[in-house]
């Protein structure tokens, strides 16, 4: 079923059942025609433009909307097209009662439709009878907007206290068409002897078509059909797309088994990689230990100059020598401390993750 209206253009019409009033409390349903998600947040939103809805203490809902899928191929001639209902609740703070909502909806068979049922608590506790006037309030709500037909017979004035009598006959339970009276109302109001000529052989035809008649069968035939008309799409699908799949597999196969060679090169490099950033490790060590070791020795000649051991000329030549020294050897240390990090990042191994895929891969073609 396509949405007449769409987009911020779509203005839901609402209807609205009759209160049900239980020791203070208040329940009152409301539903509209929807035909996406969306829509029902917009129904919703204009629901509670109602302060006194929306100051309600419970607004809960539920929704089924039909949603189209298309199956097969992109030429429209060839495609199959089918409807999946998207349902969803909410139990504002009410629990289960969303989930009671949508299951009301499910056995009605409605959809592109929202139902909300709002309470306003009136102090007392309800215990399981709440649930009783939540679904009462939702189905007279539905009934209200055409949803969902009520059923409920109706008492002839001049003779109220007698149910509307059946015109059947033994014949009629013999298996000939009926009126378009809905077959339960026929059954719940057939006399003794009809019901008698029922369960006889004879009435074999009459409850096969009171079977058949229900919503229930009716709606499970055309879910069957639908399920295999997609089971048989993506059947297809998949059958068409399997000689692809065998092609990329074994490409794929051929691909890593290629690399296993380049994988092995790799392995030694990155050992060789290793032993260098081992050996500039201990070099770095042997620099950095040897800078404080001429820095402690420039130290000491600074000390005997200042106690008068070595003149000017001397102490100069040698401190000058020492602390140029410590700056080389300094310099040099930083330089390696900058590149061992770099080349410890390098990793030309094989991971145990890249093994496993190919092992995946293998026993996916067997």
């Amino acid at each position: 079923m396509s949405c007449p209206s769409n987009g911020d253009n779509f203005v839901p019409e609402i209807y609205s059942g009759e209160s049900v009033v239980d020791r203070k409390s208040v329940f009152q349903g409301h539903c509209a025609n929807v035909y996406s998600v969306d829509h029902v947040k917009i129904m919703l939103n204009k629901l509670k433009e109602n302060k006194k809805i929306a100051n309600a203490f419970h607004n809960m809902y539920a929704y089924r909307v039909e949603k189209e899928v298309t199956f097969g191929s992109s030429n429209a001639s060839k495609s199959t097209n089918a409807f999946n209902i998207v349902q969803d609740c909410d139990d504002d703070g009410e629990q289960a009662a969303g989930g009671r909502l949508l299951t009301l909806l499910q056995i009605l068979n409605a959809v592109n439709v929202v139902v909300v049922v709002t309470r306003w608590y009136g102090g007392i506790q309800l215990g399981p009878a709440r649930f009783k006037h939540i679904n009462n309030a939702a189905r007279d709500a539905l009934v209200k907007g055409g949803f969902v037909h009520d059923d409920k017979p109706t008492i002839d004035q001049g003779n109220s206290n007698k149910p509307p009598r059946s015109s059947h006959t033994k014949s009629n339970a013999k298996g000939k068409k009926r009126n378009h009276e809905p077959l339960m109302r026929k059954l719940k109001y057939l006399t003794n002897d009809e019901l008698k000529c029922i369960l006889s052989d004879e009435g074999t035809d009459f409850i096969d078509d009171l079977i058949m008649s229900l919503p229930q069968v009716r709606d499970l035939d055309q879910s069957r059909k639908k399920l295999l008309e997609e089971v048989t799409s993506l059947s297809q699908i998949n059958l068409a797309r399997e000689p692809k799949f065998v092609r990329d597999r074994h490409n794929l196969t051929s691909e890593i088994e290629s690399i296993k060679p380049l994988r092995k090169i790799l392995e030694i490099k990155c050992k060789q990689v290793g032993d260098v950033v081992k050996s500039l490790e201990d070099s770095y060590t042997k620099l950095s230990k040897a800078a404080i070791s001429t820095e402690e020795e420039s130290e000491s000649i600074s000390n005997s100059f200042l106690e008068g051991q070595l003149n000017n000329d001397d102490f100069l030549q040698k401190y000058i020598e020492k602390r140029k020294l410590v700056h080389i050897r300094r310099a040099k240390a930083d330089r390696l401390r900058a590149s061992i990090p770099k080349l410890s990042e390098i990793n030309f191994g094989q991971s145990t993750d890249d093994q496993s895929d190919s092992d995946d891969i293998k026993d996916s073609s067997v």
